[in-house]
């Protein structure tokens, strides 16, 4: 039988607008194969949003996520347990600096897939992975690569941590209208998308609870600078791993230039090429050809030669003609003339007998 989850998990490799036909597809296979329970299975995977497909996207791209998110996440939860405020707010700001890395990473690997995303889905991948920092089990459901859809967490942390604490509050509301003792308490369900929320650290009135230290000053600490190294650590490989996914895409689109001069450079040679072998075809036909025309041509020449000769043999006949023509005026004024004498005679002979 096949496994549904290896089925799941290249289903949810795809982009978004090809998850309904390859699922749909399997789902017929599987009927065709007589595994209706599979069928069945595969036939409710529901499509995820764009948000989620970016969440899987990053999980997919960086299997070091799965240790990372997890383990700054236990970090900033351990903090509000132990900080005051302002190295609160300072973690909280290692944070920020992280989900905004690791947005404009799943950005860049949306773009080198081919797919634009908009800003609202970009913005609820941002609360996806905050609330993947403060949820352990909103982490594991990005975590397995399956998410379908925006994850969103109220607050952060445990309610009943005392101590400076990071909650949601509404632009609407100003802040002095908030109750005063209100904690961050972890619901049982999710909440819907808030689009107006934002997340700010407050200070509770009420003096922290007495309680016995479970560590001693000095570990507590150098507890709290590991955390805070680890914090800014995994912030910086995130921020150097976009920075690397920001040169990544920028090499392969150098690539792609490249690979588009390449071809029309390999089109032009094969231009050249077509043009060569044409010439080289031709090449014996413009050879008789030009051997034609230098025969034609001296056979001109000859022609020529005649013609001139020719024309001075017509000149010179011409010439004759014309002599001739003038010599035989001459010969037939003679003539008349000794007509006429003969003539004047015979009359003057009649005259006198």
């Amino acid at each position: 039988m096949t496994d549904s989850g290896s089925i799941a998990a290249e289903l949810y490799g795809l982009r978004p607008q090809e998850f309904v036909a390859a699922r749909d597809g399997a789902a017929r296979q599987a009927r065709a194969d007589g595994d209706r329970p599979l069928a069945a299975e595969l036939a409710a995977l529901r499509k995820p949003t764009v948000s989620a497909w970016l969440a899987n996207l990053l999980v997919r791209d960086d299997a070091a996520l799965a240790a990372q998110l997890p383990e700054l996440g236990a970090g900033l939860r351990a903090a509000q347990a132990s900080l005051d405020g302002e190295q609160l707010r300072e973690l909280d700001r290692q944070r920020r600096r992280l989900v905004a890395s690791l947005v404009a990473r799943a950005r860049g690997l949306a773009s080198s897939a081919g797919v634009r995303v908009a800003d609202s889905a970009l913005q609820e991948l941002d609360r996806t992975l905050t609330a993947a920092l403060a949820d352990p089990e909103i982490a594991a459901e990005v975590l397995s690569g399956r998410l379908t859809g925006p994850r969103e967490h109220v607050g952060f942390g445990a309610a009943a941590a005392p101590g400076p604490h990071l909650a949601v509050v509404r632009d609407a509301v100003p802040a002095s209208a908030a109750p005063a003792g209100a904690a961050a308490a972890k619901p049982s369900g999710r909440p819907a998308p808030t689009r107006r929320s934002r997340l700010t650290v407050t200070e509770p009135p009420a003096a922290r609870p007495a309680a016995a230290p479970a560590e001693s000053p000095a570990d507590r600490r150098a507890r709290v600078r590991a955390q805070e190294r680890a914090a800014a650590q995994v912030a910086a490989a995130a921020a150097a791993r976009a920075a690397l996914e920001r040169a990544r895409s920028e090499l392969e689109s150098a690539r792609e230039r490249q690979r588009t001069a390449e071809q029309a450079r390999a089109q032009a040679e094969d231009g050249v090429a077509r043009w060569d072998d044409v010439i080289a075809t031709a090449r014996p036909e413009i050879t008789a050809l030009e051997r034609e025309l230098r025969t034609l041509t001296a056979s001109l020449e000859r022609v020529r030669t005649r013609l001139a000769d020719a024309e001075r043999e017509r000149q010179a006949a011409a010439a004759a003609l014309t002599s001739a023509r003038h010599g035989a005026t001459t010969a037939t004024a003679a003539v008349r003339a000794a007509k006429d004498a003969v003539a004047k005679a015979t009359r003057a002979a009649a005259r006198h007998p």
